[in-house]
């Protein structure tokens, strides 16, 4: 016979730990609980199609963990939802869920502690050889392109914050089932291990963010660059519902209008734009103008136009001295 929600969690719920048979559509089932601890009882089943409610060859596979405590299983992925409707209200979260909360909850604590503050934590300096090198790379060679990114996506300097890197390192026996007994708690053991293990990652990442805010400013401040050029020309097509638009460059003494994709002017350029992207027809027309393997900077762009509306438009771009500069990636 089919099987009830209450005949299933009543089943839970018992004591005796006597097996669950029932029939569901062509298949037999048999169920069995054994007791891990008094928290916790492990869960398996078996089942055929051959009319018997049990085989002795047979083996039992896991199915999930029930909890005493709060009535719900978990680890089951699924697996008991089919049974009978109702059932799924008692299935936890699965260990994808879990570790996610649980690292959220994480870094949340330890950035309440840390409060975006570096005098809160215990160390000043940087001991460690590695950690020393790790950050003079950082100066090198990562801060000047994360500056770049901040500030084509219109982030400001209050956006460089403190922001905890805490990730699990996954779960056992053991810690399963005490973040299942008492999430917050495991959450505050995983917090305070984190920021006794990580004090000088911690304070070396307060160092990054400083020089990560003094580019960022620096950008901000050069209005004439081309970065800011790149900037507007991100923001107006992003704004269209474009999916084509027509460009307008000025180059090599020549004025040229032609249709491209306006996902492709929504991107960081780098030092210039792809021909790719440009309608057949005009790329023929382009490279007979400005030769094969010719392209466009953003300084070349003139005006961007999608139907009868002007999306940009700009001046041609004051001189400037030094081209990396104008670039916004060497300060």
């Amino acid at each position: 016979m089919p099987i009830t929600k209450n005949e299933f969690i009543g089943w839970l719920q018992d004591e005796s730990y006597r097996p669950l048979l029932f029939k569901q559509g062509d298949a037999d089932y048999a169920y069995i609980k054994v007791k891990k601890n008094d928290q916790f009882d492990y869960i398996y089943k078996q089942y055929n199609y051959r009319g018997y409610n049990i085989e002795r060859s047979a083996n039992f596979e896991y199915e999930g963990t029930y909890c005493r405590q709060d009535g719900l299983i978990y680890d089951s992925y699924g697996s008991f939802r089919n049974i009978a409707m109702g059932i799924e209200f008692h299935i936890g979260s699965d260990k994808n869920q879990m570790q996610h909360g649980l690292e959220t909850a994480v870094r949340e604590k330890v950035e309440a502690i840390i409060a975006n503050d570096r005098k809160n934590l215990r160390v000043s300096l940087l001991t460690g050889n590695t950690k020393i090198a790790d950050y003079d790379y950082y100066v090198r060679h990562a801060a000047d392109g994360a500056a770049r990114e901040m500030f084509l996506q219109d982030k400001d300097i209050t956006d460089i914050c403190f922001k905890c890197n805490y990730e699990f390192d996954g779960w056992d026996e053991d810690n399963y089932l005490q973040y299942i007994l008492d999430c917050n708690g495991f959450a505050e053991k995983e917090a305070q291990k984190f920021l006794d293990e990580n004090q000088e990652e911690m304070f070396s990442q307060f160092l990054e963010n400083n020089i990560l805010s003094q580019k960022l400013q620096s950008l901000i401040n050069n209005h004439g660059s081309t970065l800011h050029r790149i900037k507007d020309i991100i923001k107006a097509v992003s704004e269209s519902d474009a999916k084509t638009v027509n460009v307008t460059v000025g180059k090599d003494g020549h004025e040229f209008t032609f249709k491209t994709e306006a996902s492709h002017l929504t991107r960081d350029p780098g030092s210039h734009y792809s021909t790719w992207y440009i309608s057949a027809a005009d790329r023929r027309e382009f490279e007979k103008l400005f030769g094969r393997n010719a392209d466009y900077t953003p300084d070349d762009i003139t005006r961007i136009t999608y139907g009868r509306n002007t999306l940009y438009e700009a001046e041609p771009p004051e001189p400037v001295e030094d081209q990396d500069e104008s670039m916004g990636m060497s300060m």
